[in-house]
């Protein structure tokens, strides 16, 4: 597959996916949100795009020979570039909650370890 060809079928699957996935910096913010609420750190969406992107690389190591991981792969890049270096940057932190609704969030924290828990919900 050229180079060309490979960006443009890149560009379409991101036209393709965008209705059935939503808004994908929210799908991101959203992401990153429900990870540091599972996980106990500090994620931005672009590190989750970089995730992907790394798992995308995953993928390519045990199977070269299927387009989309590297198609998904150019994509993960690009958002991440758009992120850093565009006007979509995800922010998360103190405005997270005007991000993502409430319900999500404490669905969230249902999956969270026990070393992510406050000692203000230890005692509830």
């Amino acid at each position: 597959m050229e180079a060309k060809s490979l960006l443009k079928s890149a560009m379409n699957t991101i036209d393709d996916r965008e209705p059935t996935y939503g808004d994908r910096n929210l799908v991101y913010d959203r992401t990153a949100i429900i990870a540091n609420t599972v996980l106990g750190l500090s994620l931005s969406s672009y590190d989750v795009m970089m995730i992907l992107h790394a798992a995308k690389l995953a993928r390519i190591g045990g199977t070269q020979d299927k387009v989309d991981n590297y198609l998904d792969g150019v994509n993960y890049l690009a958002f991440a570039c758009e992120a850093k270096f565009g006007t979509a940057a995800g922010v998360v932190g103190s405005s997270a909650t005007n991000i993502i609704d409430d319900g999500i969030a404490e669905f969230a924290r249902k999956f969270a370890p026990l070393t992510a828990v406050s000692p203000s919900r230890e005692t509830e």
